[in-house]
């Protein structure tokens, strides 16, 4: 497996893994228990951006897609697993098909990429900044560097 440092990179748009899904309810810490069914997500890093349960039906209901949470004023990017609602200042990332290690490994890229502005609403530059991938021959995303390498920390890690 090639290091990361003898990789070609390039950057891509964030429109070609995601695309922003619409929010209908905004939900707030009021609406939330710890007893409730579904999590709600909100911009924190703690508890994977979980901040909380509400006992009513889900608003995203991921069959078929993963998501990312964004944090629009904290910049934090988080994994969702199972069917959720979502708090105010987030943007809800509907992935274009990713698996969880390709998703991860996106992510954190993007992440990294993102200045820090205080406690700004950082979408507005989120959604400008190129994420920067390994590639393949073709200069495409390269899915399976991506895969194996997400891997691999996994078991180091582990």
């Amino acid at each position: 497996m090639e290091r990361l440092s003898e990789k070609e990179w390039k950057e891509f748009g964030y429109e070609k893994f995601f695309a922003l899904q619409k929010q209908k309810n905004k939900l707030s810490a009021t609406d939330c228990s710890y007893d409730g069914k579904t999590p709600v997500y909100a911009s924190q890093s703690q508890n994977n951006g979980v901040m909380g349960f509400t006992n009513g039906e889900p608003e995203i209901d991921i069959k078929r897609y993963r998501y990312l949470i964004f944090g629009d004023h904290t910049r934090c990017m988080n994994l969702v697993q199972c069917s959720f609602s979502a708090a105010d200042n987030v943007k809800i990332l509907k992935s274009n098909g990713l698996n969880m290690d390709d998703l991860a490994f996106i992510a954190v890229a993007w992440e990294k990429r993102i200045p820090d502005m205080g406690y700004a609403r950082h979408w507005r530059k989120a959604k400008t900044v190129g994420i920067s991938l390994p590639v393949d021959y073709k200069g495409n995303p390269d899915y399976n560097y991506m895969t194996l390498y997400s891997a691999k920390v996994r078991g180091v890690c582990s």
